[in-house]
């Protein structure tokens, strides 16, 4: 990476995070959570992530996405009715209908009597392996600049 001009070395590696996080085929992390009011409700905002959590964890929360997974971003196999087969989480219940979100980000109902089958998933959403296709600088400067979101 070269130097970019008027910025400190963290600056240029949380710059280039940001590229790491918006790019669809590097990161692509903007396909399920979003930051700053940008990108997908399917995971969790990280617009505060630099405030709450230390690096260590944004790290390992890369590197092993389901071993500490948010109770809200619990998933499940869904089966409705219809025969449709889903992997989501669930965002809220009304009444008889609860709303998920599938893989793909967007959100659906389903009425209670329409679910055949519900099994809860012991595993995040978010793929094992899925910074594998970064380089390890890549990494260090996506960690640095979730660390900044403050």
């Amino acid at each position: 990476m070269g130097k970019i001009p008027g910025c400190s070395a963290r600056q240029a590696r949380s710059r280039t995070g940001r590229e790491v996080f918006f790019h669809p085929r590097l990161g692509g992390c903007v396909l399920c959570h979003r930051i700053d009011g940008v990108g997908s409700p399917a995971g969790p905002n990280l617009s505060t992530i630099g405030a709450t959590k230390s690096p260590d964890y944004i790290l390992e929360s890369l590197l092993q996405p389901s071993r500490n997974v948010p109770p809200l971003y619990e998933s499940y196999n869904l089966t409705t009715s219809d025969g449709k087969a889903r992997t989501a989480f669930q965002l809220m219940e009304r009444g008889n209908v609860h709303t998920y979100v599938g893989l793909d980000g967007r959100s659906f109902d389903v009425k209670i009597e329409e679910i055949t089958k519900r099994e809860h998933l012991p595993v995040s959403i978010m793929p094992e392996g899925m910074v594998a296709r970064l380089s390890d600088a890549q990494i260090r400067d996506l960690v640095e600049y979730l660390k900044s979101k403050k």
